[in-house]
């Protein structure tokens, strides 16, 4: 069942729903001078490209657009990884402000957070106190700010109070997770179907 995959399971399996009937084309391939398109023949849902040149490579279309620096050779980066992806350590790799659109505030995240709490303060067992967290906490938190403010104010009738000054309440974005799976088997398959020499652009 999708609901107990990770988010990177999530991404993959949306990705490879989103772009099965995708076909490559080959715009430009001149070293690390690239341009590639994914797309279906005849409309552009969740079609992308990457485009590298030394030093970067950008991703833009329809799941979002970001941009990576770090090697020459950025399908070198990216490549090697097998059928995985790193949301963690590509995401630093980002340029402004690709860093900020990468994670966005969870409830989820922070109703684990929660859980964890209860169970390090041992009052996981406590169904007043969790109750009272659900209404006076997790009820009201749209949204990061009032999740912090709600975290803050928090006070138990019995004085118990919420230290979540170092809680991280964000995950990967799904946009950010479908473009790093993108990525990755954007660049398998050039790497699969491309001759090593120059191509001029054609479906493949």
């Amino acid at each position: 069942m999708s609901e107990q995959l990770s988010p990177d399971e999530r991404a993959r399996e949306r990705y490879q729903r989103d772009t099965d009937e995708h076909e490559m084309t080959v715009i430009r391939d001149d070293g690390v001078y690239r341009h590639l398109r994914f797309q279906k023949p005849g409309t552009w849902n969740y079609g992308y490209d990457l485009v590298t040149w030394p030093g970067y490579l950008a991703i833009t279309g329809d799941a979002g657009e970001y941009m990576f620096h770090r090697i020459q050779d950025m399908f070198e980066f990216f490549g090697g990884h097998g059928d995985r992806i790193n949301a963690h350590y590509w995401s630093e790799k980002l340029c402004d402000p690709g860093r900020d659109m990468a994670r966005v505030y969870s409830e989820d995240v922070l109703r684990e957070h929660v859980e964890q709490w209860l169970e390090d303060i041992d009052r996981a067992d406590d169904a007043v106190l969790a109750a009272a967290v659900k209404r006076d906490v997790v009820a009201h938190a749209y949204s990061e700010h009032e999740a912090r403010e709600a975290l803050a104010n928090f006070r138990h009738d019995d004085g118990t109070t919420i230290d979540s000054w170092e809680w991280d309440l964000r995950e990967y974005d799904s946009r950010f997770l479908w473009c790093c799976w993108a990525i990755l088997r954007g660049i398998a398959r050039y790497q699969a179907l491309v001759p090593a020499q120059a191509l001029s652009a054609e479906a493949v």
